[in-house]
């Protein structure tokens, strides 16, 4: 069942967004990011030369990750012995590779003189936000919903899923309200219940919750 009043995805028109002074979008030269993550090992002598190497050969952007261990992962598995240069337990080891706001400084500054932006992907939101379930580096997304309608006693016509990329879509399928962002890959636009004017990153979520309330209502 879909929900009344959703709006079809087809034919809607991809529009470009901006990074920076860069355009992405149709038409658009792509935009390469350089994935550091965590490579850096806890260094930011080692995040500078990743940096340098990611400039010279042409990336756009880079982009690390930030974590709150404490949040990411549970009590025994922070616990579970695991040797490493920053201690014995694997809470060490993830602890030890977690840049803080000293090292992010300096990586602003290295970036900046680069000439490169920088970006980090967070994985603290859920707990500031206090969500009941969140779900990280997930491939079948499809799954976990299925599981989690049960325990929340949810039917598939009360359920929405925003997502854009291709492993969102089975997700997508099952929810009663499918959700999308412009810039989304072309099956998952093909899909869409619903196809956001506001990109990813600029308040997406927000739009679409607020069109979602509205669809209640009716």
């Amino acid at each position: 069942m879909r929900w009344p009043g959703a709006r079809p995805g087809k034919g809607m028109r991809m529009r470009s967004v901006r990074i920076g002074d860069k355009a992405v979008g149709p038409g658009e030269p792509c935009y390469t990011v350089a994935e550091i993550g965590i490579n850096h090992n806890g260094n930011v002598k080692v995040a500078r030369k990743l940096i340098d190497a990611a400039a010279e050969c042409g990336c756009d952007a880079v982009k690390f990750q930030k974590r709150t261990v404490e949040v990411v992962y549970t009590k025994e598995e922070l616990e579970r012995s695991r040797e490493s240069p920053f201690g014995n337990t694997n809470g060490d080891l993830k602890r030890g590779l977690e840049f803080g706001k000293e090292e992010y400084r300096q990586i602003d500054a290295h970036c900046r003189e680069k000439g490169i932006p920088w970006f980090a992907s967070a994985r603290a939101f859920a707990a500031k936000l206090s969500l009941q379930h969140a779900f990280f580096g997930v491939k079948q997304k499809a799954d976990v919903l299925r599981d989690l309608m049960p325990e929340l006693r949810l039917d598939d016509d009360e359920v929405c899923f925003m997502g854009d990329d291709i492993n969102d879509i089975q997700a997508m399928s099952i929810a009663g309200l499918a959700a999308t962002v412009p810039h989304a890959a072309r099956r998952v636009l093909s899909v869409a219940d619903w196809v956001n004017s506001t990109p990813a990153g600029s308040g997406a979520v927000r739009e679409f919750l607020a069109e979602a309330q509205g669809f209640v209502l009716e």
